[in-house]
């Protein structure tokens, strides 16, 4: 194993060990610090990770399919570690970052880059896999978000008010953050899209290029219908938060066989 697939292991486990972290009873302080430490240190194993393979010789992390896995997780773990910074009520699991660090490695078709294999990527397919990893990071705390929703709104239902729960954001914040997020990740995915047409100009027109550009097209209509209807009012609360999470599911399905057959 190289220093690089050792290291991106270890994040992956530290990811792992703070989702499990509050499954032991301690105090909900202690859930809530240590949940955040073992995260913050699988970040930044994460990010050493990403230096140690791609900084030495100026490559792009996005310029193949698992480099592309890393950079999504990297960028949700961002957004979830800068989340309590601004945010005092709670911790947003880091159960996606750790599916996609650690998934990845159990795959043979991952075996040639985790040996440090990259392929060298043009300018412009560099701005799109960049954009693309930005629209599925903003879909995944999206979708974090909806599941927090669903958690909070059914604590109160229940008029569940335990001394020992972790205080969570308001059900206006989290449905808020949701439509912020969505918008952002439709936002991003035109963008990608404009740079991944004027790459793909310069490549033969394949099957594999035709279906990465049909379902990304797919994914972009979900992602903009779903920001249409959550900033005109007519999806909102739970049903807003059950189709955030849905959204992101079938666009990580969709991911695979866009992205592991090729990246542009």
């Amino acid at each position: 194993m190289t220093i690089f697939s050792i290291t991106i292991l270890i994040a992956g486990l530290l990811y792992v060990a703070s989702v499990i972290f509050p499954c032991f009873k301690k105090s909900p302080d202690v859930k809530k610090r240590g949940t955040y430490i073992l995260a913050l240190v699988g970040f930044i194993f994460h990010t050493v990770a990403m230096l140690v393979q791609y900084a030495p010789d100026m490559q792009s992390p996005v310029g193949n399919s698992y480099g592309l896995i890393l950079s999504i997780a990297w960028i949700i773990a961002l957004l979830q570690i800068a989340i309590p910074m601004f945010i005092k009520n709670g911790f947003f699991t880091m159960f996606p970052v750790a599916i996609l660090t650690l998934l990845p490695q159990a795959c043979p078709m991952f075996s040639q880059v985790m040996g440090g294999s990259i392929k060298s990527t043009p300018s412009f397919a560099v701005v799109h896999g960049l954009l693309v990893a930005l629209s599925y990071g903003a879909l995944a705390v999206s979708a974090i978000f909806g599941g927090v929703y669903l958690k909070q709104k059914n604590s109160l239902r229940k008029k569940f008010h335990s001394s020992k729960e972790i205080p969570m954001p308001s059900l206006e914040m989290l449905e808020k953050g949701i439509s912020v997020f969505i918008a952002t990740s439709a936002t991003t995915m035109f963008a990608s899209i404009t740079a991944g047409i004027i790459t793909a100009s310069t490549l033969s027109h394949t099957p594999e290029l035709l279906l990465k550009f049909t379902l990304g097209g797919a994914i972009f209509a979900l992602q903009l219908t779903l920001c249409f209807t959550a900033l005109m009012g007519y999806l909102r609360g739970a049903k807003l938060a059950k189709a955030s999470i849905t959204l992101f599911i079938f666009a990580i399905i969709m991911l695979i066989p866009i992205e592991l057959r090729m990246a542009i």
